[in-house]
């Protein structure tokens, strides 16, 4: 779940007029929207790609990265991005 900034109890009373932060409707995502994932990812399961994937509502894909070695951070320093990800991505680009 995709929370708002909690300010804490009482500045989210301020701010939300209620204690807990509001919670990003994902469903009223206009944008396309592609995720893409690897199964040796810390802090991104599985799990939470397929619970994210149902709540986007312009989904038009979703691509695993099945190297063992690809992680989290390899989105960004791997040096072989551009074969598992930005090849990808641009190709999708219209």
């Amino acid at each position: 779940m995709f929370l708002r900034y909690d300010y804490g109890k009482k500045g989210n009373l301020e701010r939300y007029g209620q204690v807990e932060p509001l919670v990003y409707d994902l469903s009223r995502v206009t944008s396309p929207v592609y995720i893409y994932y690897s199964d040796n990812d810390p802090i991104s399961t599985t799990q939470d790609i397929y619970w994210l994937s149902g709540q986007l509502g312009n989904l038009k894909g979703y691509y695993r990265i099945s190297d063992p070695l690809f992680n989290h951070w390899d989105f960004l320093w791997s040096t072989r991005v551009n074969e598992y990800l930005n090849d990808h991505l641009i190709a999708q680009l219209p």
